[in-house]
């Protein structure tokens, strides 16, 4: 007959022998860029209190830009009382945690990150208790943005130049183009076309808003206005319309491989069936060249 002592210590053995398993397989969790899409990722288990064992959680980080993960991400951990208890930073892999946290709430910031990423060290709350008692977070870095104030004839103006409105209508101050600043970022974000080209374009074209077809029409690009026919030249309600639909047929018909007129992704390329002047493309890059230059 067996004991009492022995079907406890039976029991003791088989509850440590679980414990064990169960943490094994926790340990064995992968993380999948695709399963966390939030930075409120929080993700429940349900947890097994036994006597004898503190009830304690942990967390897991990974750093990501959405398409690679990130090392040397450095995140702070904060208690309750936001007093640092411990700094991570991610591996190669991207990913860190911190394990045997007690039951609370809990706080992190963000407070390194490789020179090409925004640093936000704003602190977030996460708790760790008996419903959220192994938590999850991804941390979403922002590519930092780099200005590019170059243009050339031979530049691909898929590229873009990543200005503010306030710069381009620095550029275009005491011009009758003021107040196109704002077409020209989003002839960059919508149509993926270079905002200092279309910029350029509408001087050169226009006489920086001066010409008839500018004045009266509201058509800054000559659009529509053929050699044999100039007074074909379409009408728009507003400046920033035309910087928009030009924009448009440019990115559709001259610089998307198989479109009407493509010949390749430069302001020379375009001109191959956009404008009989052969210096054309040359005079759109001096005019960006000059307005740059007084920013």
């Amino acid at each position: 007959m067996v004991s009492y002592f022995e079907r406890k210590t039976v029991k003791k053995l088989l509850m440590t022998i679980m414990m064990l398993a169960l943490i094994l397989f926790l340990g064995s969790d992968t993380f999948s860029m695709e399963a966390y899409a939030a930075d409120v990722s929080e993700i429940g288990t349900p947890i097994f209190a036994t006597a004898g064992f503190e009830l304690t959680g942990s967390v897991k980080f990974l750093a990501t830009d959405g398409d690679s993960i990130i090392s040397n991400v450095q995140v702070e951990i904060l208690n309750s009382n936001k007093e640092v208890i411990d700094t991570l930073t991610s591996g190669n892999d991207g990913k860190m945690e911190k394990l045997r946290m007690t039951i609370g709430t809990y706080y992190y910031r963000i407070v390194s990150v490789p020179d090409d990423y925004v640093l936000d060290n704003s602190e977030k709350r996460f708790d760790v208790n008996q419903a959220t008692w192994l938590v999850k977070k991804v941390i979403l870095l922002e590519p930092k943005v780099v200005k590019n104030y170059s243009l050339t004839t031979d530049s691909d103006l898929r590229e873009l130049s990543y200005l503010s409105e306030e710069e381009y209508e620095a550029m275009l101050e005491g011009t009758q183009l003021a107040g196109i600043g704002d077409a020209l970022v989003q002839a960059e974000q919508e149509y993926g076309v270079n905002g200092l080209y279309m910029m350029g374009l509408a001087c050169q074209e226009s006489g920086y808003g001066k010409s008839y077809y500018a004045q009266n029409r509201n058509n800054l690009v000559g659009w529509c206005a053929y050699d044999s026919n100039p007074d074909a030249a379409a009408y728009f309600e507003s400046k920033s319309e035309c910087i928009l639909h030009v924009a448009e047929k440019l990115k559709e018909n001259y610089l998307t491989e198989g479109g009407a007129y493509f010949e390749g992704y430069s302001p020379r390329a375009i001109d191959v069936h956009y404008c009989t002047d052969k210096s054309h493309a040359d005079k759109i890059v001096s005019i960006v060249r000059d307005l740059v230059s007084d920013l």
